[in-house]
């Protein structure tokens, strides 16, 4: 009895085991992807504030009317 419950126990963690590295994967691949898009941001917003260009800039945010861009206080 306690050979066959051993078998039954084991047979169901190999059955699991390849789902759940299919899951992780696939989750690193939408991490990876969601890190790349902001970088891609990031990476578009110093090109435009190195180019002066505050709209293009801006566009890494929100278009709400809470969105405000402080100037430097000199």
């Amino acid at each position: 009895m306690k050979s066959r419950w051993l078998l039954l126990v084991s047979s169901l963690l190999f059955l699991f085991v390849p789902f759940t590295r299919s899951d992780s994967s696939e989750k690193e691949d939408s991490k990876d992807a969601v890190i790349a898009e902001i970088r891609a941001v990031l990476s578009a917003q110093q090109e435009a504030w190195n180019h002066g260009d505050i709209d293009g800039f801006m566009n890494g945010y929100a278009r709400a009317e809470t969105t405000v861009l402080f100037p430097a206080m000199r």
